[in-house]
């Protein structure tokens, strides 16, 4: 509800994603869970993503969500495993929002 038309695709894309990865092991580093998982065919190459349990703060090694600006499928898999009902606001950027103010001339 709060992503555009167009980024939503996006952002779907990855939701859709979240089905071809398979969970390798979970642990918890004071507020912080590490989460390691592998993507469906490629065994042995782990992706490992952390989540700040009084933040809801996430971090992804893959870095798909620095250089595309939206949560990649490993957030998706954590925020599910850890019953998120809603994405973390940190994580939806301000120009891909419905509620976005044009930028007037």
């Amino acid at each position: 509800m709060v992503y555009t038309r167009t980024i939503f695709t996006n952002v779907k894309k990855e939701i859709d994603a979240v089905g071809a990865l398979n969970f390798v092991s979970k642990r918890r580093v004071s507020t912080t869970v590490v989460y390691t998982m592998e993507e469906y065919g490629n065994p042995g190459k782990p992706v490992v993503t952390l989540i700040d349990m009084n933040t809801t703060k996430l971090e992804c090694r893959c870095n798909f969500c620095a250089r595309e600006g939206i949560p990649c499928r490993h957030m998706f898999f954590v925020m599910k495993h850890e019953h998120l009902k809603t994405i973390p606001h940190r994580l939806i950027l301000k120009r891909w929002r419905k509620d976005a103010k044009a930028v007037e001339d």
